[in-house]
């Protein structure tokens, strides 16, 4: 079982449902633009992600107390709405990472 983690700063990202720190800024390969184009954030390969077998698989939370979906990963690649290309995606959608310290501390005590 993996313990919860704390953030360390402004720039992480943690996942809305139960607060684990999941990535940083330095983490994020391209994310969403103010011109609304964008609509994902895409991520270097995290080992909490894993390994997967297929070409296309579902990114869970780490946390074994939440495992709550935050994305998918495409072992083919794709291009993100605005034309950029990401090699390896690792994909998380928006509303299910907060990188919002008032929102983590709202959220830290609903799976501990």
């Amino acid at each position: 079982m993996l313990k919860k983690k704390t953030s360390t700063g402004n720039g992480d990202y943690c996942c809305l449902d139960c607060g684990y720190k999941l990535f940083g800024k330095s983490d994020i390969v391209h994310s969403p633009n103010l011109g609304g184009q964008c609509n994902a954030i895409y991520l270097k390969f995290m080992p909490w992600i894993g390994f997967t077998r297929g070409n296309v698989s579902k990114i869970f939370c780490p946390n074994s107390r939440c495992n709550v979906v935050l994305g998918f990963t495409n072992q083919k690649g794709g291009k993100c709405h605005c034309g950029y290309f990401v090699d390896r995606m690792f994909v998380i959608y928006p509303p299910k990472v907060t990188n919002s310290i008032k929102q983590r501390a709202q959220q830290s005590n609903r799976l501990f």
